[in-house]
């Protein structure tokens, strides 16, 4: 079902033939082209302009909440790439007011400072305890023993089978996508899930900055040392707590060793 705060089906599918010139091969498609761009950059600049206004940031906050809860009763029943360079912004004639929709369905992971705690941790236990999924080529057979036993418990817990790739060479467009960890996923933890997200899309939509990233291999330009995730600044009182509730886990919030800062 169409949903305005989710992007609307392409336009045009962009082909080629195969070899033997009958099969269709998808290379991509083409979307309506979105002039105002995404909230990563419509945040920060807005914010320093002193453009701002409260009443819009609550409202891209409801068609947040509203695209999430579509994608909730749908069967597609997550949404696992919540950020704000995923929220393109347009103005919408029936309305009179700037709506924000949600692109970029492939349900593959997000970047792990902004995922929910569960679902990374998950995905590392696999990498720990899995030669398929390991990224690195010297982990300790100890050290892989004692994780292949956590993730076998797991796995049999949710009666769930791991992919054969970690993550598809090509993709080949699974219902839900190819992204283990959400998809093991009871849908009460999906939801949970979606909840995280939206909770950082807050901060940053009421703090006015571009992302939460706490990882040295992100950075953006509009970045402020003091307007990182979860120093509160310019939320209202009542959404400082909503923000704290929905990322209950967060490393960001621990007062012990494994607490995150930039």
């Amino acid at each position: 079902r169409p949903c305005r705060n989710i992007v609307p089906k392409p336009l045009y599918l962009v082909y080629q033939y195969g070899d033997d010139g009958n099969t269709q091969q998808v290379l991509g498609f083409l979307l309506k082209y979105y002039a105002m761009g995404s909230l990563r950059e419509i945040l920060p600049r807005r914010r320093k302009e002193g453009t701002l206004r409260l009443e819009q940031q609550v409202q891209w906050g409801v068609d947040m909440t509203l695209g999430l809860i579509h994608v909730f009763s749908e069967p597609l029943e997550f949404y696992s790439d919540l950020r704000p360079d995923n929220i393109l912004v347009q103005w919408d004639d029936e309305s009179q007011r700037e709506t924000a929709f949600l692109i970029d369905f492939e349900q593959g992971r997000n970047l792990y400072n902004w995922a929910p705690p569960e679902i990374y941790k998950t995905e590392w236990i696999a990498e720990m305890g899995h030669k398929t999924f390991a990224r690195a080529s010297n982990i300790p057979n100890e050290v892989m023993a004692k994780y292949s036993d956590i993730l076998t418990r797991i796995l049999s817990a949710r009666n769930y089978q791991l992919p054969l790739e970690a993550q598809p060479l090509a993709y080949n467009n699974p219902p839900q996508g190819w992204y283990f960890p959400w998809l093991m996923s009871t849908r009460q933890e999906k939801e949970a899930g979606m909840v995280y997200l939206l909770g950082r899309v807050l901060f940053c939509i009421f703090e006015g900055v571009a992302s939460t990233d706490i990882v040295l291999g992100q950075s953006h330009p509009d970045e402020e040392q003091d307007r990182q995730f979860p120093n509160f600044r310019q939320t209202p009182g009542p959404l400082r707590d909503l923000i704290r509730r929905c990322t209950n886990g967060a490393r960001e919030w621990l007062n012990d060793p494994i607490r995150i800062v930039r």
